[in-house]
């Protein structure tokens, strides 16, 4: 007889009504005992539908599967985590006002706000394209790997600047208009002419030995711009 396993099964209890939601929240945070509640499955009919009981009123919920595994962790110091399970059921104790409703057995949504339509947005069906459109799709690919413009396209370089508006201090980008850009392009040009700084560079003057130096030899030393 294989023995009994100690791994514990976790799931995830959602529950539509916010009433009953914020009842069940306020026990599990005050940790009060509640001998009130009962779960039963319909084991004949579908295992995956029962009924949930809490102060003599009876609710219906429905065993979902989500669309992906999620993680469950502890900590006993609040700071080591430790895996406990994998949870891939949620509980969903329908509202009583949607009660008539057919329930789906696949959760549409994961358990975090970025996971809404998690299903049908990652899993749905490929897309099925032409064998040739895809060919020329990887071949304008090439191209523009290569430097050029696919068919019936052409590259176009623009420059663009980003202007505060003095009124209203907003700013956007706009595009640099061609004078400005040969103005520019011109005065680049001057500066790497004259190392940088768009002036030619002045010579240096030997200065004369000091009057009682053992020093024979001369210095010299480049001008500044105050000399």
């Amino acid at each position: 007889m294989a023995a009994e396993s100690n791994l514990e099964q976790h799931f995830i209890l959602r529950v539509q009504n916010a009433e009953l939601a914020s009842k069940l929240r306020g026990w599990l945070r005050d940790q009060a005992t509640v001998d009130n509640i009962s779960i039963v499955f319909d084991q004949c009919a579908n295992p995956r539908l029962g009924a949930l009981t809490l102060d003599g009123v009876q609710h219906n919920v429905v065993l979902q599967d989500l669309p992906t595994v999620v993680e469950s962790y502890k900590t006993l110091d609040d700071a080591n985590l430790v895996k406990v399970a994998d949870i891939g059921q949620v509980l969903v104790v329908v509202d009583p006002e949607l009660a008539d409703q057919p329930m789906p057995l696949e959760c549409p949504d994961g358990v975090t706000p970025p996971m809404r339509k998690a299903r049908s947005r990652h899993f749905r069906p490929p897309i099925n394209l032409p064998a040739d459109m895809m060919r020329d799709a990887v071949n304008d690919v090439i191209e523009m790997l290569n430097g050029r413009a696919p068919d019936g396209y052409s590259f176009h370089d623009v420059e663009e600047e980003f202007v505060v508006d003095p009124m209203s201090g907003e700013g956007r980008w706009q595009q640099v208009k061609p004078g400005k850009q040969r103005a520019a392009a011109v005065t680049a040009a001057t500066a790497d002419a004259g190392g940088g700084s768009g002036r030619q560079p002045r010579a240096a003057k030997r200065k004369p030995k000091a009057a009682g130096s053992d020093d024979e030899d001369d210095y010299i030393e480049g001008m500044t711009d105050s000399d």
